[in-house]
């Protein structure tokens, strides 16, 4: 059997399943079942970040397969299921899959910064700049500028 949709980003997803039936041995059918556990059952170990702060799982998503119509197959084992607004829940238009990388930038503890015209955090600042995040933060809570603190070089040790 294969699966065909359209996602909301305009992408056409494609999954084969021999028998549809035992998609629940898949790791999209795990990561499924974890965010609705984490959303909705006040036991689940995180619910209190989840479901217990107001953030719900679509009921539209209740059928696994318009859940992965939506977000298509899983690209590795390195991708996990993401909210793109962390204040929303899941629902069509806010889930995807994303790396570790990818998710730790979208933390709502993030620090955002804008310089050129572009807003980052600081570890993807740190990334392109070659100056460590923890150092650009330390830059700016001395009273440095932002400009100062992405583009001014760090002294070399030998």
């Amino acid at each position: 059997m294969r699966i065909t949709n359209r996602g909301t980003d305009g992408r056409i997803r494609s999954i084969r399943y021999d028998n549809i039936e035992r998609a629940h041995d898949t790791s999209e059918y795990r990561c499924w079942t974890m965010a609705r556990n984490r959303c909705r059952n006040p036991r689940a170990d995180q619910y209190a970040a989840y479901g217990g702060r107001g953030i719900t799982f679509c009921p539209v998503f209740d059928d696994f397969k318009a859940f992965l119509f939506e977000v298509g197959p899983r690209p590795s084992m390195k991708h996990s299921i993401e909210r793109i607004d962390n204040a929303r829940g899941y629902e069509p238009g806010n889930i995807r899959w994303a790396t570790h990388t990818e998710q730790c930038n979208n933390r709502r503890s993030n620090r955002l910064i804008e310089f050129g015209g572009k807003t980052r955090t600081m570890a993807e600042w740190g990334r392109i700049t070659g100056i460590g995040w923890a150092n650009i933060q330390y830059r700016l809570s001395v009273g440095w500028t932002v400009g100062e603190a992405l583009t001014t070089p760090t002294r070399l040790h030998k």
